[in-house]
């Protein structure tokens, strides 16, 4: 899976264990518990003893709950444009997406580009 968060990377598995939480970027937990995948007898405490496990569970809903990628967006936003033999734009995500990508753009192949997760 190309867009697939390492969420054994702390920044990552804090960015998506917030997504999962709180998906209305509140910072207050919306979803029942029954629904999440940090449920537990004690959320916190069991993140504390066994870190893996926690890591574990968010990675399993990153992987089932996908950040929407630049290709995505374009696609979504022009359905019939065309695709070059990989399925990727035959434009720069850079020259489409300028504020967001100029930054990310310098180091990274277009297709890289395409696949990165698209900001909050």
């Amino acid at each position: 899976m190309a867009n697939r968060i390492d969420c054994s990377i702390t920044e990552n598995y804090l960015k998506e264990k917030a997504r999962a939480l709180c998906p209305d970027a509140t910072h207050h937990c919306t979803i029942n518990c029954s629904d999440c995948p940090m449920h537990t007898r004690n959320c916190k405490t069991d993140e504390l003893l066994n870190p893996a496990d926690a890591i574990s569970r968010i990675q399993k809903w990153s992987d089932a709950h996908p950040r929407k990628t630049y290709k995505d967006d374009f696609f979504e936003r022009l359905p019939n444009a065309r695709k070059d033999e990989e399925g990727y734009p035959f434009a720069d995500a850079c020259d489409i997406y300028d504020n967001d990508m100029r930054v990310l753009c310098s180091d990274k192949s277009c297709h890289e580009c395409w696949d990165l997760p698209m900001k909050e």
